[in-house]
């Protein structure tokens, strides 16, 4: 059996492209993730939920809580239609 000797520098050089590697597809994931709209049309979420869930969240933070409460029983019947 042939015992190979690994320099340092190409083991590091290995580990830097795979490491590099990782952080791209990161990336891609995280930019992917950002520019995707849930509302339009996408498998994830039916159309006009998240628009509904972003207006129920600001009034939420507006403390018209019978309004968000509202808003949010909407979006939750919109969910189970679909």
């Amino acid at each position: 059996m042939v015992e190979r000797d690994w320099n340092p520098a190409i083991v590091l050089c290995l580990v830097l492209v795979v490491m590099r590697l990782l952080a791209l597809s990161s990336f891609f994931a995280l930019v992917n993730g950002i520019y995707a709209e849930p509302s339009r049309g996408s498998s994830l979420y039916p159309p006009g939920l998240q628009p509904l869930i972003n207006r129920a969240n600001t009034l939420l933070s507006s403390g018209q809580f019978l309004d968000a409460a509202k808003a949010y029983s909407d979006a939750i019947g919109i969910s189970y239609l679909s």
